[in-house]
């Protein structure tokens, strides 16, 4: 049983790991992301506030990956487990956003 418990934080850590890397990539790269609510980027007032929200999701998710680091002790071996839960999940997400980038097409 403690061993199930600890691949599951090591999921859940491998995850907030994923989930602080893909609001990296959406923060660096909003005008593509942004378009998935908003066509039109002349509006600054739908702008702005959608822009905050990915602000405000990277901080979130570098607050609770930091939280979830210092939560309990962990060994080499589990970070390396975390990691690799994580390019698994990294691995998913960007195969969603390539086929959405080719359905999407290019920005207009």
């Amino acid at each position: 049983m403690l061993e199930k418990l600890g691949a599951l934080e090591n999921v859940k850590l491998g995850f907030l790991f994923a989930l602080v890397l893909v609001t990296i990539a959406v923060n660096a790269n909003w005008r593509h992301y942004i378009r998935y609510w908003i066509r039109d980027l002349n509006q600054p007032r739908r702008v702005v506030p959608v822009r905050v929200l990915f602000a405000v999701a990277l901080a979130g998710s570098v607050w609770k990956f930091f939280e979830e680091l210092t939560h309990q002790k962990r060994e080499l071996e589990s970070l390396s487990y975390a990691l690799v839960d994580g390019l698994v999940v990294i691995a998913i997400v960007s195969t969603i956003d390539l086929i959405v980038r080719i359905v999407l097409g290019p920005p207009k």
